[in-house]
């Protein structure tokens, strides 16, 4: 039999056809056992074994297809059929129709396992990024602030855009100065990108060098060096960020870079006072003020320095009391409404405004500047964190926002104190110890945890091990406060009664909330209204939170209780439970 004559013989009897049909109808299986039996738990020798059948019966099914044909009588040796009563060319377009349909079903099945690789491999991943402190390339080594500080300004630009999440600083920050590779960065923070840099400042002369790292495949995505005059220091900060968001494919937001100047000597003292308010001490706030206030002095067209003040006001005189609080509420209120004058869109400065006027009672405005800011910095951290704590959502909602503020800020261990306390409110018990203990593992010496745990082990019935923890608390108020609990609920009356007397005679007149919640524990709910009432008359901070507190909830279908509530002037849709 010639060649040609051969071929067609083969074509005749659909040997071809019947060979694709069997190749595309194996990958089929292949693809299914390589999905399905994982799945199973089944050896992975099953998937070799299938494999080994699959080519084995390659051949054998060929020479079947070639010995025999399917007739209407059935199974036939094809040399026994007459040529004119073969039904080849039927049989040829059901295997047409077989080999279409199984095709169809591969390329559904592979379009699948994409899209599933796609998701697996990142490509779907949610777009993260952490900026690393960019490295002091000074001559002198004396630009650290100045390095920082452009740095956290390029980390606040990216956190305004809502399809990225950034890392905040205190996370990003934490591998300054540390022999750590990008790679491992990028898996402790979980991130898949990272951008890092240097900066090189000579006199009115400034070299910034930034390069964006691909953390999956451990290259760099971009990198450029921008030699440029100091004064054009913000346009070099919004070009970086404009080139990045363009690199991982996000919409570019925020204003046109030629919009945004400032005094290049003001700008230096905002970076210094930032510097020091960074260091989170009294000194450093006492240091920090003067010098943003000089830089107002010189520019006060910059809404980040107005924030800044508003900033130092609030936390410096509310942690570290440099300054009389009403002086520093109307300083610092006037400060942030400045800057959202000057700037609209500026989200720290909402939130600044908001820490403020809930400092002076007024919680509708407040609760509007903080959904402000999150509207326009839902990626910041900070008003993230701020606002979980400060906000009226109830406790839920103050639960999501800390939890969104940790994926954030990973490596700030605070957020999961905050986390476990209202795990607490929310009668979560064994999240709230389990997050707790988190915390405890950063902060072995830090106060109040042993409070906290404290409540946790009352609520939780173990007794014995909530005194050991009040009676391990540092913190003088809270050491005190903590065994007034713990001795009442073991029993130990004579004790919790003379604790109480002396937490009342030291601390009555400023911490009346507190002593509301003792009171209410107690089962005291007529001492435990005065109490609070006391609290709404000398205004005590501590009421909003303690309102939540589980002490109180046989106090709430009493009348006083919503009346209270009422009389506090909060915002229509707040979340405090009222009955």
């Amino acid at each position: 039999m010639g060649i040609n004559k051969y071929i067609n013989e083969l074509k005749r009897r659909n040997v071809f056809k019947a060979a694709v049909a069997y190749i595309v109808f194996a990958w089929l299986l292949l693809q299914v056992g390589s999905t399905v039996l994982p799945i199973l738990n089944a050896p992975e020798y099953y998937m070799k074994l299938l494999l080994i059948l699959l080519a084995v019966g390659l051949p054998l099914w060929l020479i079947f297809v070639w010995i025999y044909e399917i007739t209407p009588e059935g199974l036939k040796k094809t040399q026994s059929v007459p040529e004119e009563e073969s039904i080849t060319r039927d049989t040829s377009n059901k295997l047409n129709k077989i080999i279409i349909t199984t095709l169809s079903v591969v390329v559904l099945l592979l379009a699948y396992q994409l899209l599933g690789k796609s998701f697996a491999d990142g490509s779907s991943k949610e777009k993260s990024i952490a900026v690393l402190a960019f490295a002091d390339m000074s001559p002198q080594k004396d630009q650290e602030y100045f390095s920082d500080g452009i740095s956290e300004e390029l980390l606040n630009l990216l956190a305004r855009n809502p399809e990225l999440r950034v890392i905040s600083r205190t996370s990003s920050f934490s591998y300054k100065n540390k022999d750590v590779t990008t790679e491992q960065i990028g898996k402790e923070l979980n991130v898949t990108h990272i951008l890092e840099g240097s900066i090189r400042k000579s006199g009115n002369t400034i070299r910034v060098t930034a390069q964006l790292i691909d953390i999956e495949k451990q290259g760099h995505a971009w990198s450029e060096t921008f030699d440029r005059d100091y004064s054009d220091i913000l346009k070099i900060q919004d070009e970086i960020s404009a080139l990045v968001s363009e690199k991982l494919q996000l919409t570019i937001l925020g204003k046109d870079a030629k919009n945004r100047v400032v005094d290049p000597e003001a700008y230096t003292l905002y970076l210094k006072s930032l510097y020091l308010v960074n260091q989170t001490t009294k000194e450093a706030y006492v240091e920090a003020e003067p010098l943003i206030k000089r830089a107002i002095a010189l520019d006060d067209s910059y809404a980040p320095f107005h924030a800044l003040l508003a900033g130092i006001n609030q936390t410096g005189s509310y942690n570290f009391m440099t300054k009389p609080l009403s002086e520093a509420k109307k300083e610092g209120i006037a400060s942030a409404r400045k800057a959202i004058e000057l700037d609209p869109e500026y989200g720290m400065a909402y939130v600044d405004l908001a820490s403020l006027l809930m400092m002076d009672w007024e919680f509708k405005e407040a609760q509007e500047s903080m959904d402000k800011a999150l509207e326009l910095d839902p990626g910041n951290s900070n008003i993230v964190g701020t606002v979980a704590l400060h906000q009226f959502g109830g406790v839920d909602e103050a639960i999501r926002l800390i939890k969104k503020a940790i994926q954030l800020d990973p490596i700030n261990y605070v957020n999961y104190y905050n986390l476990a306390h209202h795990y607490y409110h929310q009668g979560n018990l064994a999240e709230a110890e389990r997050t707790l203990n988190t915390f405890r593992d950063h902060y072995p010496n830090s106060g109040l945890q042993h409070y906290v745990m404290s409540r946790i082990k009352i609520a939780q019935g173990d007794l014995e091990s909530a005194v050991e923890e009040a009676e391990r608390e540092s913190n003088i108020f809270f050491s005190l406060y903590a065994r007034n609990f713990a001795y009442h609920a073991a029993g130990r009356d004579r004790e919790a009664d003379a604790l109480l007397a002396e937490l009342i005679d030291t601390y009555g007149e400023t911490e009346a909330a507190n002593m509301a919640d003792i009171h209410a524990f107690r089962g005291e709910h007529e001492k435990a209204f005065k109490w609070l009432d006391k609290a709404l008359e000398i205004r005590d901070p501590v009421i909003l939170e303690i309102l939540y507190y589980p002490s109180f909830d046989g106090m709430r279908a009493d009348p006083r209780w919503s009346d209270l509530i009422n009389r506090m002037g909060l915002p229509d849709d707040h979340g405090y439970p009222m009955n």
